[in-house]
C-alpha cells in the first residue's frame, strides 16, 4: 500500500470533514439568531395551512408563486435597476409643446 496516497486521503478527507462542520456549525448559528423570523416564516405556513381546510393541493399555486418569485427576483432584479437607469438618460417624451423630462 502506497502510504503517501493513503496520507494524502487522510488530508483530503479531513478537509472535507472540516468543511462540513463548519458549514453545519454556520448554519446552526444563523438558524439561532434568526430563530424569530423561522418562527414567524413556520407559523405563517401553518396558518396558510388552515386556512385551506387542510387541503395540501390548495398550496401548490401559492408556494409555486413564491417559490417563482424567490428565484427570479435576483436574476431579473439587476435587468431592472439596469433598464431604470437607461429610462433615465433618455430626453423624455415630446407631447405637443411640452418636453417631459425622463420616464413619467
Amino acid at each position: 500500500i502506497d502510504t503517501t496516497a493513503v496520507s494524502k486521503y487522510k488530508e483530503d478527507m479531513s478537509i472535507l470533514t472540516n468543511g462540513i462542520l463548519c458549514a453545519f456549525f454556520g448554519f446552526l448559528v444563523g438558524a439561532i439568531l434568526h430563530l424569530d423570523a423561522w418562527s414567524a416564516f413556520f407559523s405563517t405556513l401553518v396558518r396558510m395551512y388552515n386556512g385551506v381546510g387542510g387541503r395540501v393541493s390548495e398550496l401548490v399555486a401559492p408556494m409555486g408563486f413564491w417559490l417563482f418569485f424567490t428565484v427570479m427576483h435576483p436574476l431579473v432584479g439587476g435587468a431592472g435597476v439596469g433598464l431604470g437607469e437607461l429610462a433615465w438618460q433618455f430626453p423624455g417624451y415630446i407631447t405637443g409643446d411640452l418636453d417631459a423630462v425622463g420616464p413619467p
